[in-house]
């Protein structure tokens, strides 16, 4: 009986729907004030962000760039390796890709020590452009 009650008629929906097309139309001012207001959001938003960047040193951007790098490769995501997949030979299988990518990705987590541990090996072009 609950769900006889609930239950909508179509004329009810078609009534409905005629409602909010009319809402829709007689409100295009409203869509426009809300675009301003999703700008003005996504502005604001970009400049907290580029306060906070500010406060964030480019050696930390660094290591946070190359620890990226190194997820685009590895798994359990790696989505560089469902790239190859995808334009590999039928035959070839994603752990087959897996394992040829393990040589890149040692290599970039050698490179990520040494940054880590020697910062200056990331930090001298950027001191250099800003004339230090």
């Amino acid at each position: 009986m609950a769900q006889q009650d609930a239950a909508m008629t179509d004329a009810e929906i078609e009534a409905q729907l005629e409602a909010l097309k009319r809402a829709h139309e007689d409100d295009s001012a409203g869509a426009q004030n809300a675009l301003d207001r999703g700008i003005l959001t996504v502005g604001t938003a970009f400049s907290f962000l580029f306060a906070i960047a500010t406060v964030i040193s480019i050696y930390e951007i660094i290591l946070f760039a190359m620890n990226m790098q190194v997820s685009y490769l590895s798994p359990p995501f790696g989505p560089a390796a469902f790239y190859l997949k995808s334009v590999a030979p039928k035959d070839m299988s994603l752990s087959e890709i897996f394992r040829a990518l393990i040589p890149f990705i040692c290599i970039q987590v050698v490179a990520l020590a040494i940054v880590l541990f020697f910062p200056q090996v990331a930090l001298w072009l950027p001191e250099w452009l800003k004339g230090n």
